[in-house]
């Protein structure tokens, strides 16, 4: 075999090395990637931190490593992310307030909000808190929206007015006081079934004012927050007469 075909032949196998040397890093690399990728795997099973897996990946210097190591690191951070309302329903009394919190909030912000302001309001006293205050009657939605997500919590305002009689008797010509105790602020309308017999006359938010006109009976109505209260007023009518019996003389 002459030079030519000895140098052909040591360009040849040194080709055949080199390819082979590629093929090789080539394969090294594939099976490093799956290795990390099941590390990765079993850190997230079993909550080894993302900065420990980095650290792996950027003794090997591979830049595909690393960029995994990141999205692990991202990925372990948004898993983390799972923020709670401290209560999901609630009953608040009229005019009492109460502090809704969330947890798991990562720092983020958190904005609040009412679906029934006229009913429950709702105010920011720090980053996750909030002042919840019975307004009115009903209920009312709190949302807590925090990254992306919403909390929420139903409240709901018990509503029980009552009627300070249901019953009375009243003499003609005199009169009495009515009142509409838990009516949560609400407005109170008031009438009378009967003018003749009895007469009413609102003297404040939750208060009136029924005089006895005549004989008979009358209901009178408390109309509030839709609901009726009522008190059924009797005027006793007994008239009498001065003498039952009497004895007069002629011409007197």
């Amino acid at each position: 075999m002459g030079s030519t075909g000895h140098h052909h032949f040591a360009s040849s196998r040194d080709g055949a090395a080199k390819t082979l040397k590629q093929e090789c890093q080539s394969v090294l690399i594939k099976a490093l990637t799956l290795a990390f990728s099941i590390i990765f795997a079993f850190a997230f099973t079993f909550g080894e931190s993302a900065s420990t897996i980095k650290a792996y990946a950027s003794e090997g210097g591979d830049m595909s490593l690393q960029a995994a190591s990141l999205n692990a690191e991202s990925l372990s951070t948004a898993k983390a992310f799972n923020p709670k309302i401290s209560k999901k329903s609630l009953k608040l009394k009229y005019n009492k307030s109460t502090t809704l919190k969330v947890t798991g909030n990562n720092g983020k912000k958190v904005t609040w909000s009412s679906s029934n302001k006229k009913a429950v309001q709702v105010k920011s006293t720090g980053a996750a808190k909030a002042k919840v205050t019975a307004k009115g009657i009903g209920s009312a939605t709190i949302t807590a929206k925090v990254g992306g997500k919403k909390l929420k919590c139903k409240v709901t305002i018990p509503f029980n007015p009552k009627i300070s009689e249901s019953s009375a008797s009243l003499a003609y010509g005199t009169s009495m006081t009515l009142k509409v105790t838990a009516n949560n602020g609400q407005k109170v309308t008031w009438t009378s079934s009967n003018k003749n017999a009895s007469q009413v006359k609102s003297t404040g938010t939750a208060k009136a004012k029924v005089t006895a006109k005549g004989n008979g009976s009358a209901t009178i109505t408390a109309k509030v927050g839709g609901k009726r209260l009522k008190c059924k007023v009797s005027i006793p009518f007994n008239p009498k007469i001065s003498e039952s019996t009497a004895s007069l003389a002629y011409g007197t």
